[in-house]
């Protein structure tokens, strides 16, 4: 039974979705019940922010926003994504209120 939980809980952001060409180009963005985040280069790194709905990333304050530095490489982002579903995980009481509440701004 964990293993197949743990399978679930990776698929909750899947690294498939992101692509470092893009990456490279503009920023990316998702969401995931609750958790927005965004992937960015910043000089030679991947910078991943994360913040709750409902607003964008510039409309969120900035104490609300988490950030996080990765390689900027295929490794790297799989690190990120590893790290946005361990993020979900142990905040996800959290992210389900941002979730609930998003149309009662």
């Amino acid at each position: 039974m964990a293993g197949s939980l743990l399978k679930e809980e990776r698929k909750m952001i899947d690294r498939k979705k992101y692509q470092l060409n893009y990456i490279k180009k503009e920023r990316q963005s998702g969401s995931f019940q609750g958790m927005r985040f965004t992937f960015s280069k910043k000089e030679e790194e991947l910078l991943v922010t994360v913040y709750p709905e409902p607003f964008c990333l510039e409309a969120t304050p900035e104490e609300k926003r988490t950030e996080q530095a990765f390689p900027f490489t295929g490794e790297g982002l799989d690190e990120a994504v590893e790290w946005l579903n361990a993020l979900y995980s142990e905040k996800k009481d959290f992210w389900t209120d941002a979730y609930e509440k998003r149309m009662q701004v």
